[in-house]
C-alpha cells in the first residue's frame, strides 16, 4: 500500500510533539515583575495557544510561582494565595488581580487618592463572608497607608473610614477590641489585631 506524500505530512503534523511550556527564567518564558499583572497574565494564559502544556492546569499551577520575580516578596505573596495552596488557577488569578492591580502602571495615579478611596469603601459595606473582606482590607491597608504617607487624609481619617466601610458588628467589635477612642485621633489602626 503506497502512502501519498500528502498522507506522510499529515502523519507528520499529528504525531510532531509540540513546544513544551517554557521553564522559569528560560528564554521565551514570561516572568512576572509584581506589576502589569493582566499583561502578564494574559502572556502566561497564550502560551496554551503553542504548547501541549495547559499553562491552567493544577501541575502549572505548582510551578507558576517561579515565574514570578523573587525580590519584592512578588514570590512570596504568590505562594500564599489560598489559589495556590489549593492549585486552583481561577482562584489564583481572581487573588493576583486583586492583589497586584494597585501596581499596575495605568492605574497607580488614579488609585493612590482620596477619591478612589470614598468610591472603594461602599463596594464593601455589607458584604461579610472572609474572603472578600480579608480582600478589602489588604486593598484598604495597601491604598490608604499609600494616601496618609502623602499626606492626603490623617490617621484618625483613615481609621474612621475602614470602620464605616466593615460590617457593623466587626466595626463595634474593632472598636472595642483594638480600644479606638475617638479622642485619640492619632492612634494607628492594628491590621493585624483585627482577626476576620
Amino acid at each position: 500500500m503506497e502512502i501519498s506524500w500528502l498522507q506522510v505530512e499529515a502523519i507528520s503534523a499529528a504525531t510532531k510533539p509540540r513546544n513544551q511550556m517554557p521553564l522559569p527564567l528560560s528564554p521565551g518564558a514570561p516572568i512576572f515583575p509584581g506589576s502589569d499583572v493582566m499583561t502578564f497574565l494574559h502572556k502566561y494564559e497564550s502560551l496554551g495557544a503553542v504548547t501541549s502544556t495547559d499553562p491552567t492546569s493544577s501541575d502549572a499551577v505548582t510551578m507558576f510561582p517561579y515565574y514570578c520575580v523573587e525580590s519584592s516578596n512578588v514570590r512570596a505573596t504568590v505562594v500564599m494565595m489560598r489559589g495556590y495552596v489549593e492549585r486552583d488557577w481561577a482562584v489564583l488569578r481572581t487573588e493576583m488581580l486583586d492583589v497586584f492591580r494597585l501596581a499596575d502602571s495605568r492605574s497607580r495615579d488614579v488609585i493612590y487618592t482620596r477619591h478612589y478611596l470614598d468610591d472603594l469603601c461602599p463596594e464593601f459595606v455589607g458584604r461579610d463572608d472572609t474572603e472578600t473582606l480579608k480582600s478589602f482590607l489588604r486593598t484598604y491597608d495597601h491604598i490608604s497607608g499609600v494616601v496618609a504617607e502623602r499626606g492626603l487624609m490623617v490617621e484618625y481619617e483613615r481609621t474612621e473610614m475602614l470602620l464605616r466601610a466593615l460590617p457593623k458588628k466587626l466595626s463595634r467589635n474593632a472598636i472595642i477590641k483594638l480600644a479606638l477612642n475617638p479622642l485619640e485621633p492619632s492612634k494607628k489602626f492594628d491590621y493585624g489585631k483585627l482577626h476576620i
